[in-house]
């Protein structure tokens, strides 16, 4: 997360939803994001444009065998917020 805020500093962002996966993955693992409603509001008040790429996210990111019950817990119910899958 440290390299996500010192590229922000000085005025890098990701550029597409695959350069969030990382990102949204330290933040999981951190322990953050306690549900889906937290997970989404303290990115999006860091990475507005975060918003846009949640479904190619959380698609990324549930395909990895190594979160936590928890984390997949809480993509899967962000995956349903945003109506991922239809």
């Amino acid at each position: 997360m440290d390299y996500y805020q010192e590229a922000k500093h000085q005025g890098f962002e990701p550029i597409n939803g695959s350069e969030y996966r990382i990102l949204v993955e330290a933040w999981l693992q951190s322990g953050r994001a306690i549900n889906s409603d937290t997970l989404k509001q303290q990115l999006m008040l860091e990475y507005p444009d975060v918003g846009e790429n949640w479904c190619t996210i959380t698609k990324e990111l549930l395909s990895s065998e190594a979160l936590s019950q928890n984390n997949r817990s809480i993509l899967t119910d962000l995956d349903a917020q945003e109506a991922c899958g239809n």
